[in-house]
């Protein structure tokens, strides 16, 4: 799709990246497809992490325990910085559920696109209308 310039359907319409979470869990996500929507290199400043679930059993959550370095997201999972990741993801294993580590960012603009006014609209337009009419004469 044109349009979306290399993007998927999700990071353009709703600025995150999902990974599904099943069985073994990695600890560290490469963040392409989010870091090609922002323009620029991720910093943590830039994002918010979720795990959730469609299991009634489990809470939705954020979580705060990670770093992000070089578009690599590493949830923590112990000492003094670390844990409320792992938690979440024993919780899933715990009550054998799947679930989606979404990465959201902070800043996102619907499609990229911005609110044009209607008066904008229909002053674009009579510019090109007066534009067309002086070629002609």
């Amino acid at each position: 799709m044109a349009l979306l310039n290399n993007k998927t359907n999700e990071t353009y319409y709703t600025g995150s990246q999902s990974f599904y979470i099943s069985g073994t869990i990695p600890y560290t996500y490469t963040l392409t497809e989010i870091q090609t929507e922002h323009g620029s290199k991720i910093t943590a400043d830039d994002i918010r992490v979720y795990v959730e679930s469609n299991n009634s059993n489990y809470t939705d959550r954020e979580i705060f325990d990670w770093t992000v370095s070089d578009g690599v997201l590493t949830i923590l999972t112990s000492g003094a910085a670390g844990g409320d990741g792992d938690a979440a993801f024993d919780e899933l294993n715990e009550i054998n559920a799947e679930g989606v580590l979404r990465v959201e960012l902070r800043d996102h603009i619907f499609g990229g696109y911005r609110h044009t006014s209607l008066k904008q609209m229909l002053f674009f337009m009579l510019e090109e209308v007066y534009k067309n009419l002086v070629m002609i004469y």
